[in-house]
């Protein structure tokens, strides 16, 4: 039983695969090719973005692993969002983190992007090569959902008891010029009972006062 317990407050499992991670509601956002904020603003109008951190952050286990970082240093450059929809509700919590060299040069613009979406970079002319899609569930107890906790508003919950279930989530890796970028995105469990629509073009944005 304790060896159980330990396993499933272990950091994530990353997997290529979605079956058995999610209902099929879900799996369809967690597969969603192309930009996430498109999606969003195609299921639920123009996407607000709420910049909730931006700067030096600690890295995760996995998050060294994914960019292929090596060596003592554990801090990296991050940017953390919550995505809304036109009615203001919440839908993703997105961590974006890179080494700190490479968010002064090959991708200095993410540091510049404010309450703009990083599609506006990742989907832009100079569109970085993206890695397939993993996916992985965040037990209450992992330390990925305990930053998923501190970071959604506490005023606007995912769902009733959202803390005590599993969290979906998925990344990739982008690469502009050989420099990776690794995003993360976390949905709120409500999302999986919204269908996928066609994104319209242009992107639909706006600013959060």
């Amino acid at each position: 039983m304790t060896a159980s317990i330990t396993a499933s407050c272990a950091w994530p499992r990353w997997a290529t695969g979605v079956a058995g991670l999610a209902p099929r509601g879900m799996r369809r956002w967690l597969i969603a090719p192309g930009s996430l904020t498109a999606h969003l603003a195609a299921a639920f109008g123009p996407v607000t973005v709420e910049l909730l951190h931006q700067g030096r952050v600690r890295a995760w286990p996995d998050e060294r692993r994914a960019l292929g970082l090596t060596g003592p240093h554990g801090v990296l450059h991050g940017r953390e969002v919550l995505l809304r929809g036109a009615d203001g509700r919440p839908w993703v919590l997105a961590r974006s983190v890179l080494a700190g060299r490479h968010a002064r040069l090959v991708w200095r613009g993410v540091r510049g992007l404010g309450t703009r979406p990083l599609a506006d970079l990742l989907f832009g002319p100079a569109a970085a090569q993206r890695s397939p899609l993993m996916s992985s569930r965040f037990t209450p107890c992992s330390a990925p959902m305990r930053w998923a906790q501190r970071r959604w508003p506490a005023n606007e919950p995912m769902a009733p008891g959202w803390g005590a279930r599993s969290l979906a989530a998925r990344r990739s890796v982008f690469r502009l010029r050989g420099a990776p970028l690794l995003v993360m995105e976390c949905f709120a469990p409500e999302i999986g009972h919204v269908g996928i629509h066609r994104p319209a073009k242009p992107l639909p944005t706006r600013r959060r006062r």
